[in-house]
């Protein structure tokens, strides 16, 4: 199996042989590639081919490196993972078992190898591994959008893809600031002009369905480069929730595809936002008036949020195919943390590249604390009230700290689990001194 180009695609066979009936251990483990799978070289900005790998049943994806699709080349039920290490050593001149490890981890994962013969399901993945697995991603999913997406995209949505459409959207938002500067004048913020509680109500309903249009917008972006779009719904993420709708295809795109669909949602949110501000400066009722200049502002502020690269949306997964680093953020906090430490105290001087992914990697860190501060403060604010007036003390601050706790589930499970780890290591090593200490002779 071969890829000679960028941009070229392997379907994976309908069916595979059966492997041996032996239960093996770890290095003996003959890892297979499932049916069902598709593989693409994408282009890459570095000189290193870069690979996405998809489950044609699930619609699950990992992106690949080179020495990754060696391996993957490798499980064919026949090699065992001893052999694996042996060949990726004769190769590339290293013996990397975490790596195969991590890369076999994340393949299972995605469902993407077949059951060994003698081993269990419970022994691929626990109840306990399958309760973490769905709380680190936290969402309410719905299925089958895919067929919806390409009827509208057909019917109305591919005009929105022209060069007229676009060029008419972009006008719409650059004129929806003329517009709101305009309203900014005589609408105050949070006065619906005595509207209460019904003008509330419209105007959170505006918001709602300008996040739909958002959403959309993704969705058809994705449909204008011929990709599917499979489910959409609600996730938590850094315990703030947001809709979203997936579109994970795109990976088999260029970066530049891909750059557009992740804009292509603030841009539509600001054009939305343009709407309300001519009916904030236009409209002659007061009332209707101070409701659009609220859903205005709101909209606008959901713009400046998404476009913010700090924090994994839009703008973030933009910049990030921009430069051409899938995991900007890891990469960036973790140079700034270590990196940029570890070439100044060997004398070498970084680079502006060098300087710039630590400066980034400084402030995402900043910024991050900032947004889950901002998170507990909205959450605290918002049930805390309500907790304390139904519950008595002190079971009201129990929920409240569990509630949190669930909803930044995925913040502080990794580094409590990493400092678990390190702890064990550390009382491991402490017992087997003292065991050495001990021993007679």
């Amino acid at each position: 199996t071969l890829l000679s180009a960028p941009e070229a695609t392997i379907i994976g066979p309908a069916s595979l042989a059966a492997a041996d009936a032996a239960t093996p251990t770890a290095l003996d483990l003959k890892p297979r590639r499932r049916s069902g799978w598709a593989l693409k070289q994408v282009a890459s900005p570095g000189t290193e081919p870069r690979y996405v790998l998809r489950n044609t049943r699930t619609s699950a994806y990992l992106q690949l490196t080179e020495r990754d699709r060696f391996l993957w080349d490798l499980m064919d039920g026949d090699h065992r993972v001893r052999d694996l290490l042996f060949a990726y050593s004769r190769e590339y001149g290293q013996l990397a078992l975490p790596r195969i490890q991590q890369l076999i981890d994340q393949l299972n994962g995605a469902g993407l190898l077949a059951r060994a013969p003698g081993e269990t399901e419970a022994g691929r993945r626990t109840a306990k591994d399958r309760v973490i697995a769905a709380m680190l991603r936290m969402e309410l999913a719905v299925a089958g959008l895919d067929g919806g997406v390409e009827r509208i995209y057909g019917r109305l949505g591919w005009v929105l893809f022209t060069r007229v459409g676009i060029a008419i959207i972009l006008l719409t938002a650059i004129a929806g600031l003329l517009l709101f500067a305009t309203a900014s004048g005589h609408a105050r913020l949070f006065d619906v002009g005595g509207a209460g509680v019904l003008g509330a109500v419209l105007a959170f309903a505006a918001y709602t369905l300008s996040l739909v249009v958002h959403e959309m917008a993704h969705a058809l972006a994705t449909k204008s480069y011929g990709r599917r779009v499979p489910r959409g719904g609600l996730m938590v993420m850094m315990g703030m929730p947001y809709a979203f709708v997936d579109t994970t295809d795109m990976w088999f795109e260029g970066r530049g595809p891909r750059i557009m669909v992740s804009l292509a949602g603030p841009i539509a949110t600001a054009a939305m936002a343009a709407f309300f501000a001519a009916g904030a400066a236009l409209l002659p009722s007061h009332v209707a008036a101070g409701v659009c200049f609220q859903v205005a502002f709101a909209l606008y502020i959901n713009t400046l949020f998404n476009f913010n690269p700090l924090i994994p949306l839009d703008g973030y997964y933009a910049l990030s195919d921009w430069l051409g680093m899938p995991r900007l953020r890891e990469e960036a906090g973790a140079y700034f943390r270590r990196g940029i430490w570890r070439d100044l105290r060997s004398g070498r001087r970084p680079g502006p590249a060098q300087v710039g992914l630590a400066v980034y990697g400084m402030v995402s860190v900043v910024g991050m604390m900032g947004f889950l501060l901002l998170g507990v403060f909205s959450w605290t604010s918002r049930l805390g009230p309500l907790v304390h007036s139904h519950v008595p003390a002190p079971f009201d601050t129990i929920i409240l700290v569990a509630g949190l706790l669930f909803l930044f589930f995925p913040i502080w499970y990794f580094p409590v689990l990493k400092l678990t780890r390190r702890v064990r290591r550390q009382m491991n090593r402490e017992v087997s001194s003292v065991e050495l200490e001990t021993k007679p002779g």
